[in-house]
């Protein structure tokens, strides 16, 4: 082969590696429906480390449903069918910008892997010990979504702080609490197996979202009867320290 011919073939080369890599580039990243994806550690927001380290659009590119709070312990975060909500110190909820910030938060994207009917009149340790017990295996994380109509749910919030951060022990006894009767909504909840409770809450935690989007929180106790509860097992954890 001839010199002018060589040089036609390599640039040819190259033109198709390049016409490759932009197709690449180019093509829709295949989402992670598997793992759990974690912002901060919950040993840092126990000793106060209260300030954002990822925006809620790093968060929402990670999964469509979760749990977590904002810059400044600022209200507790519900994120539900990709979008987040904040459920504030005054029992207002909010549609939470992309820019806000995080210092903590567990998100995934929920595919219904299991249910499990929660039969009778039920309150909030019973429905977690049911769920408990049902899982296949505690040594694994579970996303779980409870929805319909419940008898009782009390929920927490608390107030945003500020620098120097107190412990959140300290937080919490500053806790706003509501009670709501007979309201419809959904429980989201976070299943984390015992030996990850320096990274996050061991066991079963809640979050509450009603369903006309106005009332939420923490969950400090449900009463419900015959609903059912969904889980979606997250082989995976992924963990966003700063």
């Amino acid at each position: 082969m001839n010199r002018p011919a060589q040089i036609a073939l390599v640039l040819t080369v190259i033109a198709v590696v390049i016409a490759a890599a932009m197709l690449t580039l180019a093509a829709p990243r295949k989402q992670d429906r598997e793992s759990l994806y974690l912002v901060g550690s919950l040993e840092d927001l126990v000793q106060g480390n209260y300030n954002g380290i990822a925006t809620v659009g790093d968060v929402l590119s990670q999964g469509d449903i979760g749990l977590g709070t904002f810059d400044g312990l600022d209200g507790e975060m519900i994120v539900l069918d990709g979008t987040c909500y904040k459920a504030r110190d005054d029992g207002i909820v909010q549609v939470i910008s992309s820019d806000e910030t995080t210092p903590f938060a567990q998100v995934s994207r929920f595919d219904i892997d299991g249910t499990i009917d929660l039969q009778g009149s039920l309150n909030m340790s019973s429905v977690k010990g049911l769920i408990e017990a049902a899982l296949p295996s505690s040594g694994a994380f579970y996303l779980i979504k409870i929805t319909g109509t419940f008898d009782n749910v009390t929920v927490r919030s608390v107030p945003k702080q500020a620098a120097p951060y107190p412990p959140l022990a300290e937080v919490i006894e500053k806790q706003t609490v509501f009670d709501y009767d007979g309201i419809d909504g959904i429980l989201i909840g976070l299943w984390s197996p015992p030996d990850t409770s320096v990274l996050s809450s061991a066991e079963l935690h809640f979050h509450f979202l009603s369903s006309d989007r106005t009332k939420g929180g923490h969950v400090l106790d449900a009463n419900l009867t015959d609903l059912r509860a969904e889980w979606d097992l997250t082989s995976r954890y992924v963990v966003d320290l700063e």
